[in-house]
């Protein structure tokens, strides 16, 4: 396998496993709010709490991801099998 496909098979695995990610926190702030908030609780709030936990859902996946691209990189020096996406280009 040459350095494109391995960076392209790179970035697929990737984002499913950010999807993965950002699904496992959805459902889990999800679950965590419904034990919270009680059926008589008003309309205006629930959505409130919806949108703060898509908004944490998506930004605590981003981080996780971050922090195990960079762990990942460290551990197996993925720039040396990956071409350009980790590496600055250089071209003027």
């Amino acid at each position: 396998m040459n350095k494109k496909l391995n960076a392209l098979l790179f970035m697929l695995v990737g984002t499913l496993v950010n999807i993965i990610l950002m699904l496992g926190f959805f459902i889990f702030f999800l679950y965590l709010s419904s034990l919270v908030l009680t059926p008589d609780t008003p309309g205006s709030i629930k959505m409130t709490v919806f949108f703060i936990i898509m908004v944490a859902s998506v930004g605590l996946a981003f981080v996780v991801y971050s922090r195990l691209i960079k762990f990942l990189n460290r551990k197996w020096n993925l720039e040396a099998n990956m071409q350009g996406l980790f590496s600055k280009s250089r071209k003027g």
